[in-house]
């Protein structure tokens, strides 16, 4: 076909292959310029179907008209020759460009940004392309991305085998291991055969982020059956694992993009294309680096619970930036260890027990306008500001006590609905499902599959009687086992999943101390065994500090005590954290360490 003319154009040279034809550039000898031809094999020209096909992918294409998805210009025949007439992208395939060491965060960022608005534009029309792949995706020498071959793309339909030899993807143009090409970058449900919608390429794109971030795929295979036995049934390594470079958040979006069940996903490739848009808009302005902020002065008493506090209280959360640590003095104790602190909440009324989302992005919090009711809902806002969403709006009793899963996509919480326990529900709310009918201070493991919770509620250290068990449940079997019958509330899993700490007041003691159990049952080692009231311990996201409020300063702040993760073992004297802050509430710590939420009363007293 090289120096053959279809037409006023030109063949030049074969450049790829795609979905339904050989691919060349070609000169357009009328209006002088590179041309793109996707030309039809002779012995599929001939196969009314296969044309019917070939000139849909034009038909697609040209409805699109996105600036980053490859322009048509026509759709020709000559003397039994069908062909397509395109925009020539001159450049490279996202393949070469990826290599096998992965991309910065600038890159990925500068790529995948545009990749998610060409495929929000095609779900946008209700298209599916169905063969996303690295090397169906080019960026120009000026740095243009462009989505080639919607040779596969159909509208969006509920049936799953109405065109079966379409369901697969195409061969890689590459010779050797070109199905293992092909089925890497399919979904679980393409895979198996099912219908698609657009969460099946949501799913591709996941595999390309993943490969951008890490240089690799995710599911590896000698063969395309081992291959697509690994998209079904295994989970990849995070890619914060294996790019330490790279924020948590898009490890979150990117395991999302990749969940098996689709309903766990991304709707569509337009909530990604947010997401990404966000994540870039915050590393262009340097959101994304750590910077101190303005020490505020609290005002007033913190009040503890809902339950304990007195008159209609105005509380609000703030957050603790870590990461500039200020050495302790020569003399005189420890010094803070905290650099920053900004305010969260600005809304009426009392606003308490708040957790961080792990990227440290989102915070939850219970919020309530009335001290005596049960009207205390579940409310979910950005730290940076934003809308403020009310997740349990409706309920008749009181939602306390929320915590994100350590993946951020579920939320526990204890309630007094349906005559009370502890329930689980998405991580924007939705359906809630009952794990318990008792239970209070609920705290996932480190690997999400149990939860924590104490068979006593408390106001605060100083209203503790009687004696709590801490029980363990398991989300999905709703099996419950005894850990520690002795005396416990106020759970916290360390992330190493080796031990529980919790707080205690034993029979007959006046102390109240934070203790560790493993995370399997076992004899309790002491944290703090001294006068001071101790109380609400929550480990640092490294296991290597156990945080806690206690009053050995005159009055409750945050302190922390260096300890061994696998044996409780403490190694060194408490360290003051927060100053000036009075009685604190309860508080949260980032996935990365750099923030912690809590709550502080701003009214005057």
């Amino acid at each position: 076909m090289i120096g053959k003319e279809l037409l006023h154009y030109k063949l030049l040279d074969r450049i790829g292959k795609g979905s339904m034809g050989e691919v060349y550039a070609a000169e357009d000898t009328k209006l002088h310029r590179l041309v793109a031809l996707k030309v039809l094999p002779q012995d599929l020209a001939g196969d009314s179907e296969r044309r019917a096909r070939f000139e849909r992918e034009a038909r697609v294409i040209a409805a699109l008209n996105h600036p980053n998805i490859v322009t048509v210009f026509s759709v020709d025949e000559v003397e039994g020759v069908h062909f397509l007439t395109m925009e020539l992208v001159q450049g490279k395939t996202l393949t070469k460009l990826i290599g096998n060491q992965g991309m910065t965060l600038t890159r990925i960022l500068e790529l995948a940004t545009p990749l998610a608005d060409a495929l929000a534009a095609a779900h946008d029309r209700g298209i599916l392309h169905r063969d996303l792949k690295p090397d169906n995706i080019m960026v120009s020498d000026d740095g243009r991305l462009k989505v080639l071959d919607f040779g596969l793309a159909k509208l969006r339909d509920n049936r799953a085998t109405d065109d079966p030899e379409t369901q697969l993807p195409t061969a890689s143009i590459t010779g050797e291991g070109r199905i293992v090409g092909t089925v890497a970058y399919m979904s679980p449900e393409q895979a198996e055969g099912k219908a698609l919608d657009a969460r099946s390429d949501i799913f591709s794109l996941g595999i390309i982020l993943y490969e951008m971030a890490t240089g690799r795929r995710p599911f590896a295979g000698d063969t395309a059956m081992s291959t697509l036995s690994a998209i079904i049934r295994e989970e990849p390594q995070s890619i914060t694992d294996l790019n330490r470079g790279l924020p948590r958040y898009l490890g979150r979006v990117i395991k999302r993009c990749l969940a098996k069940n689709p309903q766990r996903r991304y709707g569509n490739a337009r909530e990604v294309y947010n997401e990404l848009l966000e994540l870039r808009e915050e590393l262009d302005s340097g959101e994304l680096l750590p910077a101190a902020g303005i020490l505020p002065q609290a005002r007033g008493k913190t009040k503890f619970w809902f339950g304990a506090i007195a008159g209609a209280a105005l509380a609000a959360l703030a957050v603790v930036s870590f990461f500039q640590l200020r050495p302790a003095p020569a003399a005189g104790g420890a010094a803070p260890i905290l650099t920053s602190l900004s305010r969260v909440t600005d809304r009426a009324g009392v606003e308490v027990h708040p957790s961080l989302s792990p990227d440290g992005r989102s915070v939850i919090y219970v919020g309530g306008t009335d001290i005596g009711s049960n009207e205390w809902d579940l409310y979910l806002q950005r730290v940076e500001g934003g809308k403020v969403i009310n997740l349990t709006e409706g309920s008749s009793e009181a939602d306390i006590s929320p915590q994100f899963s350590p993946d951020g996509e579920r939320i526990v919480f204890q309630s007094g609905r349906d005559g009370g326990g502890i329930f689980v529900m998405g991580g924007m709310g939705g359906s809630v499902t009952r794990l318990t009918d008792e239970g209070f201070d609920p705290t996932w493991t480190a690997d999400g599959e149990e939860i924590l919770y104490a068979t006593q509620f408390i106001f605060s250290p100083r209203s503790r009687s009687g004696t709590s068990q801490l029980k363990a449940v398991n989300v999905s079997t709703r099996e419950t086992r005894v850990l520690f019958a002795g005396d416990a509330v106020q759970p916290d899993a360390s992330p190493g999943g080796h031990r529980i700490a919790y707080w205690a007041l034993p029979a007959g003691s006046g102390q109240r101390d934070i203790w560790t159990i493993p995370v399997g049952g076992g004899e309790p080692v002491p944290v703090t065994q001294d006068a001071p009231t101790d109380w609400n311990p929550v480990w640092s996201p490294d296991g290597r500090f156990l945080y806690f409020n206690s009053d050995r300063g005159g009055t409750f702040n945050l302190w922390r005590v260096p300890i061994v993760e696998r044996t409780g073992e403490v190694t060194g004297a408490p360290q003051q954290v927060t100053t000036g802050t009075q009685d604190i509430g309860r508080f949260s710590i980032s996935a990365d360490g750099t923030r912690i939420a809590y709550f502080v009363d701003s009214s005057s007293s």
